[in-house]
């Protein structure tokens, strides 16, 4: 007689089933409970030393120095675009010339005039 052997097959199956109930369930209990309670955070500690703010007068000096500075605008040498440090201050010294239209020039082997002259024209045939 011929020994059957166990379904393997049929076991895995439901040992995998049963796992994947047993992992939503589980799922849906930590979806339905409530949140962990917070503890209330302390007060984090001031870093640096406390300074006063300063007065309306001291504020208003330093807003007329720094006003007074921005009306000294020195106007650059000519040929000198707006903006540009001065020569040996460090930084780009190249100026970027501004594109601009340029005529167009006859050029002798270009193909697109050579159909306009009476010289490429095909001879009139009688």
């Amino acid at each position: 007689m011929k020994r059957r052997s166990p379904p393997y097959a049929l076991i895995s199956l439901l040992v995998v089933g049963l796992c994947v109930i047993l992992g939503f369930g589980l799922m849906q209990l930590r979806a339905n409970m409530p949140p962990p309670e917070q503890t209330p955070q302390e007060q984090p500690e001031a870093v640096g030393e406390e300074r006063e703010a300063p007065s309306k007068e001291e504020l208003a000096a330093q807003i007329q120095s720094k006003a007074g500075a921005a009306d000294q605008v020195q106007v650059p040498p000519k040929g000198v675009p707006p903006g540009a440090l001065p020569p040996g201050a460090g930084g780009s010294t190249i100026f970027l010339v501004k594109p601009r239209m340029e005529k167009p020039k006859v050029d002798e082997s270009s193909t697109a005039s050579q159909w306009y002259t009476d010289v490429s024209r095909k001879p009139d045939q009688k």
